[in-house]
């Protein structure tokens, strides 16, 4: 019983932790369903472990948070984003034949080298971002559809704590143009 009550105790605590934090990030979305993942480890006090999937007010509490997962996962996606898109292909049009940087446009050396090789990945990166964006919105529902509550609380937390992020098409956009202004413009 006391090993029990420690590991519930933890997961309540470490959940509510990161509710309040989502909540601080302005993520309310994800803060309430972390709020309702803490009910979990609650009511385990009154069942026990086996009992977890047949328990109606756990089923109840999963369904429900299965519910806001995949509200969130479209919350957070470009994909469903209008603006995002729009600008994507403002982009893609305008970086079919981006000119050299050269020294009267960027006096530093670095700056001008750099841009002048990562510049032709701007394409590539703004007509794949769509599928990119697809891809990540289809594992985050699948995440949410076969991840139990604890299991996708366990995971939003090493995302968070461990962020795996690789620059999109308009943060490469964004980049190239401090590193040469004159030649790369930007879409806000």
């Amino acid at each position: 019983m006391k090993c029990k009550l420690m590991i519930i105790s933890i997961s309540f605590i470490v959940l509510i932790v990161f509710s309040i934090k989502f909540l601080i990030d302005k993520n309310y979305l994800l803060s309430l369903i972390f709020i309702l993942t803490s009910l979990v480890p609650i009511r385990l006090l009154f069942v026990s472990f086996s009992d977890y999937f047949s328990d109606q007010y756990l089923n109840i509490i999963s369904v429900t948070i299965v519910a806001l997962s995949i509200l969130n996962s479209f919350n957070d996606s470009p994909l469903v984003d209008t603006n995002s898109i729009t600008k994507n292909y403002e982009i893609i049009g305008n970086s079919v034949n981006i000119p050299y940087c050269t020294e009267n446009e960027q006096p530093d050396k670095m700056k001008r080298d750099l841009f002048n090789s990562e510049k032709d990945k701007l394409l590539q990166k703004c007509a794949l971002q769509h599928i990119a964006d697809g891809a990540k919105l289809t594992i985050n529902i699948a995440k949410s559809l076969y991840l139990d509550p604890i299991a996708g609380a366990a995971d939003s937390i090493y995302s968070d704590i461990h962020p795996n992020h690789k620059l999109t098409c308009q943060e490469l956009n964004i980049y190239l143009h401090k590193l040469c202004p004159k030649v790369m413009p930007t879409y806000n």
